[in-house]
């Protein structure tokens, strides 16, 4: 129930000026779960298929997207994480 709580209560934006840069915000309290545990968010980008670079607070990540739809993994922590989208990884 912790996580369904923490989920609802995360904060979603978007930084326009970065591109296609995802802001999320974990406050202390409904959000308590994250400060140990990974989160997984579903990115919609229609049009997208195969692999994908992603930056995730500062660390690459690789995530393969299928109808559109790639899953990433935001490490624990509270406060703000960002996912920055990359460039499609050349086959």
């Amino acid at each position: 129930m912790n996580e369904y709580i923490a989920y609802l209560h995360a904060g979603v934006s978007n930084n326009a000026e970065e591109g296609s840069q995802i802001v999320l915000s974990y406050d202390a309290h409904y959000c308590r779960f994250f400060r140990d545990h990974a989160s997984q968010w579903e990115i919609e980008s229609p049009g997208a298929s195969g692999a994908r670079k992603v930056v995730v607070d500062g660390k690459p990540q690789e995530i393969r997207f299928q109808n559109g739809v790639g899953s990433v993994t935001v490490p624990a922590g509270l406060g703000e994480h960002t996912i920055l989208l990359r460039e499609a990884i050349a086959p």
